[in-house]
């Protein structure tokens, strides 16, 4: 999360404050970050996961959910000010 919020200032300097971008790009890494782990060792990380049924689809939609929570204020506010 905390890296989330030293990136996004970045992203939207580099793109020129445009939010939608920003979060377009954001997800985009989250589902290469979903294909790595599926595709290699690291899922064996999730099992815990797994063990209460979430798949990894899943887990990685809700953390992009609650990263947009709190991201798009954050956006908003710095976009005043850039």
């Amino acid at each position: 999360m905390l890296l989330s919020f030293i990136l996004n200032p970045l992203l939207l300097w580099w793109c020129k404050s445009d939010i939608l971008l920003v979060l377009i790009i954001k997800l985009i890494l989250v589902f290469f970050l979903w294909y790595l782990i599926k595709e290699t060792t690291s899922k064996r990380m999730l099992v815990f996961y797994k063990n209460l049924g979430i798949s990894t689809l899943k887990l990685f939609a809700f953390l992009y959910l609650i990263d947009l929570f709190f991201s798009i204020p954050f956006l908003l506010i710095f976009k005043e000010f850039l």
